[in-house]
């Protein structure tokens, strides 16, 4: 090769692996990028959205209006009224000393508590104050302090205080049940909750072109009850007088449409006024007052047994309306002497005159010739010993001995209301059967619900 030319080599193998190398590797690192990024978008997307919606924006709820809780005839029973909520954005508060000691002569609070909550940077809202008079409601926003804002609550009103208080129980400081019909139809009555979301910055501050959307609630829907406020009236009367008069620890009355087992009325002593019931006393204490025994009771039925004996007994074939007995005053069963409440008995008499004396000996004669299989049958069929599905939570059972340790002195008891237990609204829903036609019905308290149009 001569001087001065140029001298032109190919290039080496080695120098085309590394090429190939590292065109394989960005293209593997391209693809893995663009792998994470369709990873992010699609799986992540969601949640990565939602975080980033909740840090530049606030959601301030707003409860919607409890449904009205009417008696049959349409008087309200228990109803919503709105009423305002003061709250705080701690974030917007540049002096929360000064706020509070401005706050708290008009919410009538001790300034630290106030101080505490609105000093709380960490949180984004705070509640100061629940379900304020729109006077107080008023004279705060004529302090104008900056982060303090408002939100309407629904508050629960009974105009009749405490009639029919068992059936209707009562709600919580959040517009929640917490007895009778406010907690058995709770998710129907409360409705679906709204919001206010505002436009913030990092620091949760309202930007100064915020645009606030407001989504309303959806109000609750009405109930209807079976309940007559007029018979309701003269139950709780005759309960109170009751009361009074035996010096009783509890008295109940219940009123049933037999043919339907719409529940007209139900009244119970000691008794509460739901506008205020009584939460600061222990858990004992306040079921005294709370407490439907009505529904959660089991109790002794006594003589008013001997209703459902009889009718087992005719049904069944074991007695006429022309059987005769003796009573002398006492029926011996396994060697036990169960006496008659009338010393001496009652002597000879027939089936018709036995009811109506309510001769302990007869009914105890009627049980044992049914026999414990027949006599549970009946019961069974009655509804003893299972609930009747009323619509309040919390409902018992009653108490049925069981059937292969039942003796015939057991069974003997049972004829007249001994060795058995019942709740009220069972006895009642049986007697019902009785006198209806024989049919079971299911005891309950709602009739229809309404929407607001």
């Amino acid at each position: 090769m001569g001087e001065g030319e140029l001298c032109l080599t190919a290039p080496k193998v080695t120098n085309k692996k590394r090429l190939l190398f590292l065109l394989m590797g960005v293209t593997l690192i391209f693809f893995i990028l663009i792998g994470r990024l369709a990873y992010v978008q699609l799986v992540w997307g969601v949640d990565l959205q939602k975080k980033a919606l909740s840090q530049w924006t606030r959601e301030l709820p707003v409860a919607p209006k409890r449904g009205i809780i009417y008696d049959r005839n349409g008087n309200v029973l228990a109803q919503s009224a709105s009423a305002e909520t003061v709250a705080a954005r701690p974030n917007q508060i540049k002096d929360p000393k000064k706020a509070a000691q401005m706050l708290a002569p008009v919410l009538e609070m001790p300034e630290e508590d106030i101080y505490k909550k609105i000093s709380d940077k960490k949180k984004s809202e705070v509640w100061i104050k629940r379900q304020i008079s729109k006077e107080m409601a008023n004279k705060v926003r004529e302090l104008d302090i900056k982060g303090i804002v408002f939100t309407e609550e629904s508050k629960r009103y009974y105009p009749n205080k405490n009639l029919a208080s068992h059936i209707i129980g009562f709600t919580g400081v959040d517009g929640e049940g917490q007895e009778g019909i406010e907690l058995f139809y709770d998710k129907q009555l409360k409705g679906f909750q709204g919001k206010i979301v505002t436009e913030t910055d990092v620091r949760g501050r309202t930007l100064p072109y915020n645009v606030s959307r407001y989504i309303p609630p959806e109000n609750g829907w009405n109930l209807v009850l079976t309940i007559d406020q007029t018979i309701q009236h003269f139950a709780e009367k005759a309960v109170a007088d009751a009361m009074e008069h035996y010096k009783a620890k509890k008295v109940y009355c219940i009123i049933m449409e037999p043919n339907t087992g719409e529940i007209l009325a139900i009244a119970n002593r000691p008794d509460f006024d739901p506008n205020d019931p009584p939460r600061n006393l222990d858990f004992n204490e306040m079921q005294k007052y709370i407490k439907n025994i009505s529904v959660k009771d089991n109790l002794d039925p006594g003589s008013t047994f001997k209703i459902l004996t009889a009718a087992s007994g005719l049904q069944d074939g074991v007695v006429s309306l022309d059987s005769t007995f003796d009573c002398p005053g006492y029926k011996m069963v396994d060697g036990q002497r169960i006496k008659c409440w009338k010393a001496g008995g009652h002597g000879h008499e027939d089936f018709k005159k036995a009811v109506q004396n309510s001769c302990n000996p007869v009914f105890m004669e009627i049980a044992l010739r049914l026999g414990t299989d027949k006599f549970y049958k009946y019961m069974d069929a009655f509804g003893l010993g299972q609930k009747t599905g009323i619509d309040i939570l919390g409902e018992e059972q009653g108490v049925v001995m069981n059937k292969s340790r039942v003796k015939n002195v057991d069974l003997a008891r049972m004829g007249f209301g001994q060795a058995i237990a019942v709740t009220p609204i069972q006895l009642v829903n049986a007697v019902s059967a009785v006198i209806n036609g024989g049919n079971l019905m299911e005891p309950h308290l709602a009739k229809e619900f309404k929407d607001e149009e």
